[in-house]
């Protein structure tokens, strides 16, 4: 028969274990960073996971529909790479074309990316005014 100590020692390091392994996944999950269009066309291994994206909204064939909680846009990369974006929730009120943006989700079988989150970037809004080359006064 085993002592009472040892297990006791057994539980502790069972436990330990499962704690440092919950540590580390709760890290790895908080760390989904942002790619750019581009890397996310480049490398075939992020189309099966859950990502996050950001880059502009483009002019072209955006569809909001007054009312309406889905929105279907062309998200542009820095250099001019293009994904399909499609997104159905609560549409940010600062949601607009030529607005940068970021959505997490995942590539669809038809190669739209289907956004279940969607935020708009407006960093000109908490920027002071800058004078000449961009530079505060």
């Amino acid at each position: 028969m085993i002592s009472s100590h040892k297990k006791a020692i057994v539980a502790g390091l069972i436990l330990a274990a499962a704690g440092g392994y919950l540590l580390y996944a709760g890290v790895k999950a908080g760390k989904l960073s942002y790619l750019t269009v581009e890397e996310f066309l480049a490398d075939k291994s992020f189309r099966t996971q859950r990502v996050r994206l950001r880059g502009m909204v483009s002019k072209e064939e955006l569809s909001l529909r007054a009312g309406s909680a889905t929105v279907s846009f062309w998200l542009v990369g820095e250099k001019g790479g293009k994904l399909r974006v499609s997104f159905s929730g609560t549409i940010p009120d600062t949601f607009a074309a030529d607005r940068e943006v970021v959505v997490e989700g995942t590539l669809g079988k038809d190669d739209v990316f289907l956004a279940g989150q969607l935020l708009t970037k407006c960093a000109s809004k908490y920027e002071g005014d800058k004078g000449p080359g961009g530079r505060r006064p």
